[in-house]
């Protein structure tokens, strides 16, 4: 970060307009810094790397301090037990390094953030602008003296009151009186007003075109819907059949049975039908022939909630009833087997085949 700092140029314009730079005394601060840095880590540094290997494995007369029998080693021939050196003075040479390192760095760290909150506070110089560029070519900019036109740049020619002038016109307000004042127009309330565009005179043809009404649009007349005859609806149509005249058979009157009176009624006016009179023969006749050979043996898929739907409820706001045989209402389980037919055809003899009489 410090090498990157110091590589930064920071100039400003000098003041006199002639375009030069000059460097900035940040950037000296910053490499005087960095130099003097370098200088103490090379000077403290080098020494302590050479001293590293000498404290490990230099000296025979002080133990080094990794192994296991510091101040524990008997005493050496030459050198008294009483006067036997407990260390070296270069093992304190890194604390020492450390303590040079950081107090000369920290002085440098000072001595530069001192540096830059004084150019910080100072003030920097203003750039020239074409404002200041014109007033420069006056002469009128403190501190600056006028600079030669050039001929490429436009001319700007800012107007400037001279003091004769501001003076005159203090004295003019002054002697006016107080209603020609409130009577002249503020600038801030004098606003633009937008430009009135004008309208084209009109002609005669354009009259004549504005005055006629406009003619309205005839719309096409659509041919009438012929009527259709509305068709009867089926019971209407079955009404209108004509019937064939009754068959006394076909109306027989049943009585009822078990009635509590003690006198039977008369029943020698009722009719008796034709079929009546051989009813037991025929049913002897009909009773070794299997029924299925004549209605079939499988029965048509018949689910009671498809013949009555709940639409058919809603119609007639009545209930459909509860079912009583279970909530699935699947019997499919309960009929019969195969085994169980063929076993109640041999039981009542019915075993021979219906055939329609030629």
């Amino acid at each position: 970060m410090a090498l990157g700092m110091a590589d930064k140029d920071v100039r400003y314009h000098s003041m006199d307009g002639e375009g030069e730079s000059r460097e900035s005394q940040l950037t000296v601060c910053q490499r005087c810094g960095i130099g003097m840095l370098c200088l103490v880590m090379t000077c403290y540094f080098i020494p302590m790397l050479s001293f590293i290997p000498l404290a490990l494995f230099g000296g025979l007369h002080t133990p080094s301090p990794w192994d296991g029998h510091y101040n524990k080693v008997a005493p050496e021939p030459n050198i008294p037990a009483k006067e036997m050196p407990t260390g070296r003075w270069y093992w304190n040479l890194p604390l020492v390094t450390l303590i040079l390192l950081l107090v000369p760095s920290g002085i440098i760290f000072l001595m530069y953030q001192l540096k830059m909150r004084s150019l910080t506070h100072q003030k920097a110089p203003a750039r020239p602008g074409g404002l200041l560029d014109a007033m420069r070519q006056r002469g009128t900019l403190p501190g600056s003296r006028p600079m030669p036109r050039s001929p490429s740049s436009p001319a700007v020619e800012p107007q400037v009151a001279s003091p004769g002038s501001a003076g005159a016109e203090r004295k003019r307000s002054r002697d006016e009186s107080p209603e020609a004042l409130r009577s002249r127009p503020l600038p801030q309330n004098v606003r633009p007003t937008a430009a009135k565009t004008k309208v084209a005179p009109m002609t005669g043809a354009n009259k004549d075109l504005k005055a006629s009404p406009p003619t309205p649009k005839l719309k096409a007349k659509r041919p009438p819907v012929p009527a259709f005859k509305s068709e009867l609806e089926p019971w209407l149509v079955l009404r209108q059949m004509p019937l064939p005249p009754k068959k006394p058979e076909d109306n027989y009157e049943i009585s009822d049975k078990g009635s509590d009176s003690e006198e039977e009624d008369d029943r020698s006016s009722k009719t008796i039908p034709e079929w009546s009179e051989k009813y037991l023969e025929l049913l002897q006749t009909q009773s070794d022939i299997d029924a299925d050979t004549i209605f079939g043996s499988r029965v048509p898929k018949c689910d009671l909630e498809d013949v009555f739907k709940d639409s058919d409820y809603m119609k007639f706001q009545t209930e459909r009833p509860p079912r009583r045989r279970g909530s699935s209402g699947e019997w499919r389980h309960d009929s019969l087997s195969r085994e169980e037919i063929c076993a109640y055809k041999r039981k009542t003899g019915q075993l021979q085949r219906w055939q329609a009489k030629a």
